[in-house]
């Protein structure tokens, strides 16, 4: 767990439909909040001496990950296929 998370407790589904209906909210509740839990996310492993990266799409996503390859396993400028 990431330090600085509160954890809501609740009390257990009186019924069945009630359990059921559980997953599908605190999805729905997640997804509302994701900016902020990202947020949160980034902040707490900075605070670890960690780095984020954002990525607007997938491609932005796969170059970041072909840089920080190439420039951690491949320093002397080897070449990394991004597919």
């Amino acid at each position: 767990m990431l330090a600085g998370t509160t954890v809501a407790v609740t009390r257990p589904c009186s019924t069945p439909a009630s359990c059921a209906t559980t997953p599908s909210r605190i999805k729905e509740h997640t997804l509302a909040h994701l900016d902020r839990y990202l947020e949160q996310l980034e902040a707490s492993v900075k605070r670890l001496g960690g780095h984020v990266h954002w990525a607007a799409t997938a491609e932005d996503a796969k170059n970041i990950v072909a840089n920080i390859a190439k420039t951690s396993w491949l320093p002397d400028g080897g070449e990394i296929e991004v597919r």
